[in-house]
């Protein structure tokens, strides 16, 4: 499910390299896929993020990165993956 969205989400993307979804993949594979979100309208998934830990040359720093942000085509620029705290 969550690699339907994320490849639809960035299908037209011209910036993409059309790999959003592999890069999840292969992050959970690793298990290091810390955290992963998911937005729920109506029972229905419109978007994910994932957080996963960093390195800064090549130091553990215990920071996060957080991405790919991913939301369903036709519910992107709706305000989805806006930040809703002050």
């Amino acid at each position: 499910m969550i690699r339907t969205l994320v490849t639809a989400a960035f299908e037209t993307n011209p910036y993409s390299c059309q790999n959003e979804a592999e890069i999840i993949d292969a992050v959970r594979a690793d298990g290091r896929l810390s955290l992963s979100l998911v937005a729920v309208d109506q029972g229905q998934v419109v978007g994910h993020i994932a957080f996963s830990p960093i390195t800064v040359e090549q130091r553990d720093l215990g920071w996060y990165g957080l991405g790919p942000l991913a939301v369903t085509p036709e519910r992107q620029r709706q305000g989805i993956g806006q930040s809703s705290g002050s």
